[in-house]
Parts: C-alpha cells; sequence; structure tokens
C-alpha cells in the first residue's frame, strides 16, 4: 500500500496526516458529527456512509458488506449494527440505499414474505411495499403480489425473451 498511496491521485481522508503522503486530507470528524447528528462511527465502513451523507449524496449502492454469513452462522463481523444505523439515517434523510440482494445487510436476503416479524407465519403474510412512482407505501399481500410478479414476467417474456443485465439491487 506505501506505494499505492504515494501515487493514487486521492484525496485520501485520514484521521492524521503524514508528510510522507501529499495526498491524504484529514477526515472532518466534527463537521460531519455536526451535520449528521452522530458520532456513533465504529469502522470505516461508517466513516463513508456517514460522510456520503453529509455530502449529501442521492444514492449509496452497498455491495459486498455483509458482516454475518449464512453459510458460517459462527462467525460475524462487529460493526454491523453501526453500518444499519447510518444506512438507516440516509434512508430517513432521502438518499436511496440499494444493497446487493444476497447481502445479510438490513436483512435483504430475507425471503420478502418473511420481512415483517409476526405476520410471517401468516397464509397470505402482508408486504408493505414503496410504489416508486408515487414515493408513497402500500399494503398487499404476499399471494397477490407473486401473482402480479407473475403476470408481468409473462408480459415482459413477450418482450425480452433473455435479461441483458443482472438485477437491480433491491432499494430502501
Amino acid at each position: 500500500m506505501r506505494k499505492v498511496l504515494k501515487t493514487h491521485p486521492g484525496p485520501i481522508y485520514t484521521c492524521e496526516l503524514d508528510e510522507r503522503c501529499e495526498n491524504l486530507v484529514e477526515f472532518p470528524l466534527l463537521e460531519v458529527v455536526e451535520a449528521t447528528g452522530s458520532s456513533y462511527l465504529n469502522n470505516t465502513v461508517c466513516f463513508a456512509i456517514a460522510y456520503a451523507m453529509y455530502n449529501k449524496v442521492g444514492r449509496i449502492n452497498m455491495f459486498g458488506v455483509d458482516f454475518t454469513y449464512k453459510g458460517n452462522l459462527h462467525f460475524a463481523e462487529a460493526g454491523r449494527a453501526c453500518v444499519e444505523f447510518w444506512l438507516s439515517k440516509c434512508i430517513t434523510s432521502g438518499i436511496v440505499v440499494s444493497v446487493a440482494p444476497r447481502s445479510g445487510l438490513l436483512d435483504t436476503d430475507v425471503p420478502i414474505q418473511d420481512k415483517i416479524y409476526g405476520y410471517h407465519r401468516l397464509n397470505n403474510p402482508p408486504m408493505i411495499l414503496l410504489n416508486p412512482e408515487t414515493n408513497e407505501f402500500y399494503k398487499t399481500g404476499f399471494i397477490e403480489y407473486t401473482e402480479a410478479i407473475e403476470e408481468e414476467n409473462r408480459k415482459t417474456a413477450e418482450l425480452v425473451p433473455i435479461l441483458s443485465t443482472p438485477p437491480e439491487a433491491k432499494r430502501y
């Protein structure tokens, strides 16, 4: 990393400047905390999310930030709660957050019919969805949802037989 840090076009945010690397910029800690209203920053990912919120970005895409793994239930990295806290703050502030579909972050990998605790055991669990056109929430049942998806898939299959790009990450 010594070579990369010295030649990186920068800026490289850090908590301490070092004269051996001219592209370093001190992270604006106080400004970020004052603007976001929180100093709960326990890992690098949280610093990046808080900095994005501070800069009022419109969208954050999360990939490779999982912290827990279904294949290894006895291992989890520290910091997931802090990352989810910051993502929640971003969502509340109007930033669109997308999480890779197989990620455990924000329980994105949980089947959609199992997302609302207690209701998941019902025959037709309710689902709360966001209408992207009106930006309003609405309630539907899982059966109605799957029927609508199947109908849409039938229509789409007639128009586009093969997807040319992978499906987009889930948005919150």
